[in-house]
């Protein structure tokens, strides 16, 4: 057995886009007994940046689910804001759309938040833009999990940050400049910044596995998590998906792509499959990769356990084969009650 496994960034799965401006509660139901099966017991549903009725309305319904399905209250910890304060520069903005990416805004960022009923926040900005160390000082203030991502910050914008309250780094690697200063850039600076834990998405694509194995040892273990970035081609055959307004197509390689963007947009990838990559591909033991999918992503969000045990009541299990060092979930228990299997 092992812990269950935590996902911080998910913006669908099995069919289904939580970024849809269709989305019900059932809909949110449905991808956490699909993530189940892929033994993630908890996750964060993401938002990415939209106008703001938009964002809005999802986060609410998100918040609808959490009030009508007891296993989503369990299992959707909380909300990941990923947008819109980020870049607005090709490359650092990745693929969200350019129209909608704006500077922090103190009342509309409250009116998000408010949205979400008390569940935990995470949120990702680049922390060059106007108001956004001050928004990270507040966000922290009010026990908001401030991550810096999608930005083309220089070293010390990336300590300022620091100082100011951000903890992780969303996606590292990714959503940054194609052309970097060799020694000087926003990769190296959130690398040997030690406050910050790094999350990284184990595709093979997103960042090659020569490039993770570097980022790992650079980052460590202890201070590094695996995320999905998983869309709703993630458990699902290859075909065309949508991401909030963007059409994807997912082929055999299971690349995510956007027809008319070089950036990729979000992955096919599901955590269990990124706990076995890592491993694999990083000469890491195949329990240390499941800590950093579970474990350290809780420890991030302020709900890390002192130490697990599969003896506990209380903390998610996964019964999962470990053969082939590859990582297999079987059925995954939420405090043991069962949420899939």
């Amino acid at each position: 057995m092992s812990p269950g496994l935590v996902d911080l960034q998910v913006n669908g799965f099995a069919g289904v886009d939580l970024n849809s401006p269709a989305l019900t509660p059932d809909d949110v139901l449905a991808v956490v007994r699909a993530l189940a099966r892929h033994g993630v017991t908890r996750f964060l549903p993401t938002v990415i940046t939209a106008p703001y009725e938009r964002m809005h309305e999802t986060i609410s319904v998100i918040a609808r689910a959490r009030r009508i399905h007891r296993e989503v209250a369990g299992a959707a910890v909380g909300v990941h804001l990923e947008g819109p304060y980020i870049s607005g520069r090709d490359g650092p903005r990745g693929a969200h759309d350019p129209r909608w990416v704006r500077a922090p805004d103190k009342t509309e960022f409250a009116a998000l938040a408010a949205a979400a009923e008390g569940a935990t926040i995470m949120v990702t900005v680049a922390p060059e833009l106007k108001g956004a160390l001050q928004l990270i000082r507040t966000g922290r203030a009010a026990g908001v999990v401030m991550a810096i991502g999608h930005t083309a910050a220089d070293v010390d914008v990336v300590t300022a940050a620091t100082e100011a309250g951000a903890s992780l780094s969303t996606h590292l690697g990714n959503a940054t400049e194609q052309l970097l200063p060799r020694h000087a850039n926003v990769i190296n600076a959130q690398l040997a910044e030690d406050r910050l834990c790094a999350t990284f998405i184990a595709d093979g694509h997103h960042v090659p596995p020569h490039v993770l194995r570097t980022y790992l040892r650079a980052k460590g273990i202890s201070r590094s998590i695996l995320v999905s970035d998983a869309t709703a081609a993630a458990a699902a055959p290859p075909g065309r998906y949508r991401l909030g307004e963007l059409e994807l197509t997912v082929g055999e390689d299971r690349i995510v792509r956007h027809p008319h963007r070089e950036s990729f947009a979000g992955s096919a990838l599901s955590l269990d499959d990124a706990v076995s990559n890592a491993a694999r591909w990083c000469a890491i033991e195949l329990p240390d990769a499941i800590d950093m999918a579970s474990l350290h992503p809780l420890r991030a969000l302020g709900m890390g356990l002192a130490q697990w045990s599969p003896d506990a009541s209380d903390v998610d299990l996964v019964v999962a084969s470990l053969s082939a060092g590859r990582f297999r979930p079987i059925a995954a228990f939420r405090g043991r009650p069962s949420i899939g299997s």
